[in-house]
């Protein structure tokens, strides 16, 4: 990976073909299906179904104007696991987090909602004890019906530090399963 300018040794922004993360590129799939020719898709046309497989890897959040604010929505599972809590419907100042992490955290949404397109980047995180691990993050813009931003859809994929936790592992079971009777019997 080419060298990047990391923000207080935590965060990098990066463009999109530098980032090899099969997470991000099936939800990216998703969400530019979902999009078509819009510049991005609703929050409403957000079906978790079509996003099953990387459910655990994802949050939304509500992005508020005026003053700028961020309120976590729904937290995924492994985003949960990696920050050590579920901070599902608390605002960004709510969460707790140092205030140079809330500074971090409103600086990459502040970008999505200027630019109103899809930020990418890395992050370091502390994972067992060692604070070395690196992962590969997209943001991806989502709209309200009159077509402005309103929500972020973001992707933390932390698959290459450690294996996903043991729901996402039987999740992945069953949707790769043959599914005709004969075989769910002998399951």
């Amino acid at each position: 990976m080419a060298d990047f300018e990391w923000i207080e040794g935590l965060v990098c922004f990066a463009e999109r073909d530098q980032l090899s993360s099969d997470v991000i590129a099936g939800v990216e799939r998703e969400w530019e299906r979902l999009r078509g020719d819009r510049a991005f898709p609703m929050r409403e046309e957000i079906d978790p179904v079509a996003f099953l497989l990387w459910l655990p890897y994802l949050s939304i959040m509500e992005l508020h104007d005026g003053p700028f604010r961020v309120r976590y929505r729904l937290i995924g599972t492994e985003v949960a696991r990696f920050s050590g809590e579920d901070f599902s419907g608390k605002w960004l100042h709510e969460t707790g987090w140092s205030d140079k992490h809330q500074a971090l955290n409103l600086m990459l949404y502040e970008r999505l909602f200027k630019t109103q397109k899809p930020v990418y980047g890395l992050s370091q995180v502390d994972w067992q004890g060692s604070s070395h691990h690196r992962f590969q993050w997209a943001l991806l813009p989502l709209g309200n019906q009159a077509g402005a931003l309103s929500h972020c859809l973001s992707v933390d994929d932390f698959s290459l530090i450690a294996p996903p936790s043991g729901l996402l592992w039987e999740s992945e079971a069953i949707t790769n399963q043959d599914d005709t009777p004969d075989t769910i019997e002998k399951n």
